[in-house]
Order: C-alpha cells, then structure tokens, then sequence
C-alpha cells in the first residue's frame, strides 16, 4: 500500500471527482469507497470536461465506473428525443403481429393513388407510429423493465442499514436483470457468422463474365429473389434509419411481404429513385 501511495505522489495524480454513490464496494453488510480513478494536471488539461460516474453494482459486489470524456452534446441529444427503434423482443407479444397487420391495412386502403415505392413507406410510416403508441401503452419493452430493475436495485442497495429480506430481495431483482441483460445480448444472434459469408463470396469469383452472363443479368428482378435476399440477412444487424431491422420485415412477411418486393422491384426494375430513404 506504500508503494501504492508514493506512486500517487510521485507522479503527482489526483481522484477525479464524480457522480452518484459514494461506495463503490460493498459486501452486503459494510460499504466502502475503494475504487477510484486518477488523473495528472496534464490529462485534465488535455480533457477538461471529462466526468465520473459511478454506475451499477450488475451483480458484482464492485460498482461499475464510466468515465466520458467530452460531455458535449450528451444533453442536447437527449432534449432531440429517442429515435424509433424496434426491439425483436417485441416478437414475443401476440398483440404485436396484431398491431401491425391493423396497421398495415389500415396504411393500404389510403394509398391507391401512390407508386408501389411510395405506398409501401407512407404506409411503413402508419405502422411505425402506431408501435409506437402500443409500445407506450403497453411498456412492452425490455430496456425499460432492464432501467426499472437496475433503479431499484440502486435504491436497496443505498440502505444504510440493509436486513436480510432486503438482501434477499436484491438477490433475486439481480437474477431477474442478468437474465434480461443476457436475452437483450444474445437475442436473435445466432445466424452464422461473416467469416461463412465471407468464404461463400470468396468460392464464387471465377472468370470474367460471358455473354450469356450479362443476358442474366439484364433479366428483371423477381419477387421471390427479393424474398431470398430478405431471409439471407441476418435480422438484427445494421437497422435502417426508421429504426426497422430485417426482423421486423422477415417475420411480418405475410402481412407486408408483397408489398414490400413491389416496392422493391418498383426500383430495381424501373429505375425508380430512392433518395426519399437516404
């Protein structure tokens, strides 16, 4: 611990300040502030603005610490508003192939007039507006059962004096969010990985291309080719920014599938323009 202490001085480092609970250790009966983080005058100069927070426990008996070190534009981010964002755990409610098929027909019956690209996002827009406001009424979402959980857990834990069913409950609050935290992390990831992608792209170059080749080419594309290409994505990588990942259009196929390859098609075989998306 010495050497520890001269090390601080020598080097002439300081405790940051920081954010939120004090103890940062605990062992359910005693609490104590032992995890610290340090900082020479050169640093602070160099990240004037950087800020400590102290997180979490997360099931470990050592708070998690986070330190960011430019603040600007976190506030007004957030003053912006959430941008839409669809959770696959959604898919798990009945109620929400429900929402989007009243949805979905609703959108339709108003579009008639519109070009099959056009159509399709007005009535992606209706659908997307009304999981908004069933996901709003019904909470339906695992983020903020996560949020709920990790606030209560907070507030036992900052008991000064903390009996045992107080202990027992955080026992249990904690097994409820590490499985959470584990379904939001592994959730509908488990569809192969790049490197088979990859290795796929690799085997297929061969030789330059041959008449015939480019007469396939030119060939329209087909609906079924569409839905090919839809299936072979994996369904909750790279969301587009409405918020919708392949997911949401792979397991509401039945509902917007036909649509979906019109609007597609529309563009891919008559050089329709698609800067409405970008």
């Amino acid at each position: 611990m010495d050497n520890f202490s001269n090390f601080i001085h020598k080097f002439h480092l300081s405790p940051l300040p920081f954010e939120g609970n004090k103890f940062t250790w605990h062992n359910h009966s005693v609490k104590e502030h032992i995890d610290w983080v340090v900082s020479s005058a050169s640093w602070s100069d160099l990240f004037p603005n950087a800020s400590l927070h102290h997180l979490f426990f997360f099931g470990s008996d050592h708070r998690a610490l986070k330190l960011i070190l430019n603040n600007n534009g976190l506030n007004s981010h957030s003053r912006n508003g959430k941008r839409f964002h669809f959770e696959n755990v959604w898919l798990e409610n009945p109620d929400f192939f429900s929402v989007v098929q009243t949805a979905w027909d609703s959108g339709l019956s108003n579009q008639n007039a519109l070009t099959p690209f056009h159509s399709f996002l007005s009535t992606q827009d209706l659908c997307i507006s009304a999981l908004k406001s069933w996901n709003k009424v019904s909470n339906y979402s695992i983020k903020s059962r996560i949020s709920d959980l990790q606030k209560e857990i907070a507030c036992l834990q900052d008991i000064s004096i903390v009996d045992h069913e107080s202990r027992f409950r955080v026992k249990c609050l904690q097994s409820e969010l590490d499985a959470l935290l584990y379904k939001e992390e592994v959730y509908w990831n488990s569809d192969g990985s790049d490197a088979d992608a990859i290795s796929l792209i690799l085997d297929c170059l061969g030789p330059p291309l041959e008449e015939w080749d480019y007469a396939f080419l030119d060939e329209p594309f087909l609906l079924k080719e569409v839905r090919k290409a839809l299936f072979n994505l994996s369904g909750d990588k790279a969301p587009g920014l409405d918020g919708l990942n392949a997911y949401f259009y792979q397991k509401n196929w039945s509902t917007l599938g036909v649509d979906f390859a019109k609007a597609v098609l529309s563009c891919l075989n008559n050089e329709g323009w698609i800067f409405y998306i970008c």
